[in-house]
C-alpha cells in the first residue's frame, strides 16, 4: 500500500478528482482523514510538525505500508524555482530552532536537524514521470519550518542559511517516521509562491477555494491583488502536483500489480 500524505484538503483535492470513486471511502484517525482506494491511501494531516508527526505514525502502526509520500505546497528559497515548479526532494532537512521560527544566520548548526534522504528508487521514477508528463521540475533539497514563511527577505536568508530550494511544514517529520519503520519514502513539493514575492496573509486553505477566498478578502479588499495572486499560483500547483503524483501513483500501482502477478 501507498500512503500519500499531505497537510491541506486543497493539496489533494486535484489528485482525488482523477479517481473520484476509488477515494470515496472516508476514516479519521486522530487530527487525520484518510480516504482509502485500490492500493493507495490519501492522508491529510493538517499543518505543522506535532500533527504530521501524529499522523504518520498512526498510519504506519495501523496500515501496510510499503512506501510514503510527503506532497503539497511550498515556497522557493531559491530563485530557479518558479511558482507550479516541482521539487523532487532528495533530501528534507528539519528545522530544530525555536518554533516562532526565530533565526539569525550563525544559528545553522543548532537550528538545521540531520537531514533525512529520500529513496533513490522513488527519486528517479518521479524524476522519469516528470519528464514524460512534461513539467517543470527540479531535484534538489527542502526545508521543513515551523510556519509559513510569508517575505522575500526571510526565504532569501533562510535558503542562505539551509541550502535548501524551498521551504514547507511537514515532510521532514514523515519522513523521519517512514525511515525509523524502514519504509521508502519520496517528498514531492510544488511552488506556490517565488522567492520574489511576499506571501500575502490569505490561508492557503482559502486560496485553493475561490468561496473561501471571496469569504476572506470581503472584509479586506487591500489584500486582492496579492490574494489573487496566490490563488492563481495556487491552482497551477493543484495541477502540475495531481498530475506528477497521479502518474507516478500509477506507475508504483502498476510495479506491484507486476510483483505478485503469477
Amino acid at each position: 500500500m501507498i500512503a500519500v500524505f499531505a497537510a491541506l484538503d486543497g493539496e489533494l483535492a486535484s489528485l482525488r478528482r482523477q479517481s473520484p470513486r476509488q477515494f470515496a471511502e472516508l476514516r479519521r484517525l486522530g487530527a487525520a482523514t484518510i480516504r482509502e482506494g485500490a492500493g493507495v491511501l490519501l492522508v491529510r494531516t493538517g499543518m505543522g510538525r506535532a500533527r504530521a508527526q501524529e499522523a504518520a505514525d498512526a498510519v504506519l502502526r495501523d496500515y501496510p505500508v510499503a512506501s510514503v509520500l510527503s506532497i503539497g505546497f511550498a515556497g522557493a528559497l531559491s530563485p530557479s524555482l518558479e511558482a507550479g515548479d516541482v521539487l523532487l526532494c532528495e533530501r528534507v532537512l528539519p528545522w530544530l530552532g525555536p518554533p516562532d521560527g526565530s533565526f539569525l544566520p550563525q544559528d545553522a548548526r543548532t537550528t538545521i536537524g540531520e537531514a533525512v534522504a529520500t529513496d533513490a528508487g522513488l527519486l528517479g521514477l518521479a524524476e522519469e514521470v516528470a519528464r514524460a508528463v512534461r513539467i517543470n521540475y527540479r531535484r534538489g533539497q527542502a526545508l521543513t519550518f515551523p510556519k509559513v514563511v510569508a517575505q522575500p527577505e526571510t526565504k532569501a536568508r533562510l535558503g542562505r542559511l539551509s541550502g535548501a530550494h524551498a521551504v514547507e511544514m511537514e515532510s521532514a517529520w514523515i519522513g523521519a517516521a517512514a525511515r525509523a519503520k524502514g519504509v521508502p519514502f519520496l517528498a514531492l513539493r510544488v511552488i506556490t509562491d517565488p522567492l520574489s514575492e511576499t506571501v500575502p496573509p490569505l490561508p492557503l486553505g482559502a486560496a485553493s477555494s475561490s468561496w473561501r477566498a471571496l469569504a476572506w478578502l470581503s472584509p479586506r479588499p487591500w489584500h486582492m491583488p496579492g490574494a489573487l495572486r496566490l490563488a492563481g499560483h495556487v491552482w497551477r500547483a493543484q495541477r502540475n502536483l495531481a498530475t506528477v503524483t497521479g502518474a507516478l501513483l500509477r506507475r508504483l500501482r502498476a510495479a506491484s500489480q507486476a510483483e505478485v502477478a503469477p
